[in-house]
């Protein structure tokens, strides 16, 4: 059976020369933490009630993505990189992860590490906004 390739915005992580690296996958299957409950600490009363709905639902969040991006010498490394950066640059970003069998709808923050390897490859911390962890497309 082959294995479908990661897409970001449809288009192969390959293409751009990236690969996610170890602990990506943790990352995006992290449950995403539930939206406060509405609390009423009425003093007329004891202890605080708490109002939990039928169905949680749950806050954004932010999720850090490391991606590898090389190319075969030092110009081909920068036209991946410079196209990566272009992508994460139109600020929405769709995820497609076929392993996992979802797509996760991100919003570009800001990279938080970078470090270089002799100017043919590097690697790039990405973190991202998800603004509606319940918005994951299937399939």
């Amino acid at each position: 059976m082959e294995t479908q390739e990661i897409t970001i915005n449809k288009k192969l992580l390959s293409d751009f020369g990236a690969t996610l690296l170890t602990g990506a996958y943790a990352a995006l299957l992290t449950p995403p933490a539930l939206k406060d409950f509405v609390e009423n600490d009425d003093p007329l009363k004891n202890g605080t009630e708490i109002i939990v709905p039928e169905t949680p639902m749950v806050k954004e969040r932010d999720v850090t993505l490391t991606f590898l991006i090389k190319g075969s010498n030092s110009s081909s490394f920068f036209t991946n990189y410079n196209a990566f950066i272009a992508e994460l640059h139109k600020g929405t970003v769709v995820i497609s992860v076929p392993d996992l069998g979802r797509s996760f709808h991100l919003l570009y923050s800001n990279s938080t590490q970078f470090e270089n390897y002799q100017l043919n490859a590097c690697k790039l911390a990405v973190k991202f906004r998800e603004p509606n962890p319940a918005n994951r497309t299937t399939g």
